[in-house]
């Protein structure tokens, strides 16, 4: 059975490669979602901070401005304390400025209220001021309004300043919420492209190193003279090669072989028929040895009978 991976070494390598590639990549991605969620959460926090900060100065103003009220019924010379309201309300219209910048959704709606509110608590103070530079005698018996105003406003500043911190600290617990996720999903990309990447370089390593522990130990048989082992071949591409020209080679090298074989054979047959023509020509030999001594035998009885 081939192999179901088909590629060539350099590209298993290649792959590899990438997959390494690709978890980077979408960790990086997860790590700076995560960094965008948090920047988006930081900003909000600071938001909020600020929103609380503004409001806070709101309520120390508020108190001035009740302290101008209570001045200008109590001060002998308190002509100037006209301009000190003028200067509170100033210092409010800029820390209401500073809200509306900051668009924070959870003050946009206390915004506007407040924007009504302390138009009227601005401009009751102013009044009441002015009418008591005028007639102090007569304001201090109508003290208890600038005081009422003043719980009116605390009401309304304490309302919404336990509004932010409500919105504030659900806003904590969504950043430490999202800090968490962003941080349990870089971990859960990280742990699958690493399980991954070694998946991968086990399937790609044994594609490789099975074949090749095959086909050495066919040539470790075929160095000690075993032409009966053949490599599997079930690899592709170079691997897939080198199997197939492995075998090739040792039915060549038993080609060969076979006919050197046939060929020894051939010459020991031709070296017996030698051998046996060798022991006729012998024989003959013998025979005409013997003949021969018969014939000098008669040659002598002759010579004889002629003396």
């Amino acid at each position: 059975m081939k192999s179901p991976i088909t590629w060539t070494v350099g590209r298993r390598l290649t792959a590899i490669a990438g997959i390494g590639v690709l978890t980077t990549v979408v960790v990086g991605g997860v790590a700076l979602n995560g960094l965008r969620n948090t920047d988006s959460d930081a900003k909000s926090l600071a938001k909020y901070e600020d929103a609380r900060s503004l409001f806070h100065a709101l309520d120390t103003r508020s108190s001035e401005l009740k302290v101008d009220g209570l001045k200008a019924i109590t001060y002998t010379d308190n002509a100037s304390i006209a301009q000190d309201v003028q200067d509170d309300i100033a210092t409010i219209d800029g820390l209401m400025a500073e809200l509306e910048a900051v668009q924070l959704d959870a003050t946009a709606e206390q915004t506007a209220a407040f924007n009504d509110a302390w138009t009227q608590y601005e401009t009751a103070i102013a009044d009441f001021v002015d009418a008591a530079i005028k007639d102090p005698d007569a304001m201090r018996a109508r003290a208890d309004e600038i005081q009422a105003a003043n719980d009116q406003m605390d009401a309304l500043l304490g309302g919404t300043i336990d509004q932010i911190e409500e919105a504030a600290q659900a806003e904590e617990d969504q950043a430490n919420s999202d800090r968490s996720s962003a941080i349990t999903l870089f971990l859960i990309a990280g742990a699958l492209g690493v399980l991954a990447i070694v998946v991968l370089a086990y399937l790609i390593a044994r594609s490789i190193t099975r074949p090749l522990r095959s086909s050495i130990d066919v040539l470790r048989g075929f160095a000690d003279g075993d032409l009966t082992q053949r490599a599997e071949e079930r690899s592709s591409a170079e691997l897939g090669e080198l199997e197939r020209a492995l075998n090739s080679s040792i039915e060549s090298v038993g080609s060969v072989i076979g006919t050197v074989v046939g060929s020894a054979d051939a010459v020991a047959a031709a070296s017996e028929e030698l051998s046996a023509s060798s022991q006729q020509i012998a024989a003959g030999a013998e025979e005409t040895s013997v003949q021969a001594g018969v014939v000098s035998g008669a040659a002598e009885e002759v010579s004889r009978n002629v003396q």
